[in-house]
C-alpha cells in the first residue's frame, strides 16, 4: 500500500511541475555521478554515443521485470549506445539499489536522484520511463515500458569501430 501511495503521488506531483519531453525535443542536461562515482554529463556522453535512460524504482514490479533484458542489451550493445538508469529516488534508498542489485546480479550505471530534480527535469510522469536520446541531443523516443520498438532502435544502430 505504501508503495502504491508513493506511486499516485508522484504521478500526480510531476505534471504540476514539469511537461513531458516529446519526440524531437531537445534533452536537457544530465549532470550527476553514479552509485559507483562515475561522473556523468549527458552532453559529454552525446558526443560519443546516442543515450538511453531508464526511470526506474526498486518498488516498481514493472521496473524490475525490464533490468534483466536492459543489463543484456548494456552488455551487447554498450559499444553504440550508453545507458544510464535512474532511480526516481521516491520512496527508495541507495541501500534498496545496491541490494537489488546484488541479489539480482546485475551492473548497471544508475544515477539516484535523490531530491526528484533530473526526473522533473526530464518531465518523467511515472516509473518505469523510457527516453532515448540521439547524439544530437533530441529525444528519438520514449515509452512507458520497455518495447520492441527501443530493441529495434538500438539494434538498428551503427556499430562503433
Amino acid at each position: 500500500m505504501k508503495n502504491i501511495l508513493a506511486f499516485m503521488l508522484f504521478t500526480l506531483a510531476i505534471p504540476l511541475f514539469a511537461s513531458p519531453l516529446k519526440v524531437g525535443d531537445k534533452a536537457p542536461n544530465l549532470v550527476s555521478h553514479t552509485l559507483k562515482g562515475k561522473a556523468i554529463n549527458l552532453k559529454e556522453l552525446l558526443k560519443e554515443k546516442p543515450v538511453y535512460l531508464k526511470f526506474w524504482a526498486t518498488w516498481c514490479q514493472y521496473c524490475q521485470a525490464e533490468m534483466p533484458h536492459l543489463a543484456e542489451l548494456n552488455k551487447n550493445h554498450s559499444d553504440k549506445i550508453a545507458i544510464i538508469t535512474v532511480n526516481v529516488g521516491i520512496n527508495d534508498s541507495v541501500n534498496n539499489i545496491n541490494a537489488y542489485f546484488n541479489r539480482n546480479n546485475l551492473s548497471l550505471d544508475t544515477v539516484f536522484d535523490t531530491n526528484g530534480a533530473i526526473t522533473q527535469n526530464f518531465g518523467v510522469l511515472g516509473t518505469p520511463y523510457h527516453i532515448l536520446i540521439e547524439q544530437s541531443g533530441k529525444v528519438a523516443l520514449t515509452s512507458f515500458l520497455h518495447s520492441d520498438k527501443i530493441d529495434a532502435y538500438i539494434t538498428a544502430l551503427p556499430e562503433k569501430e
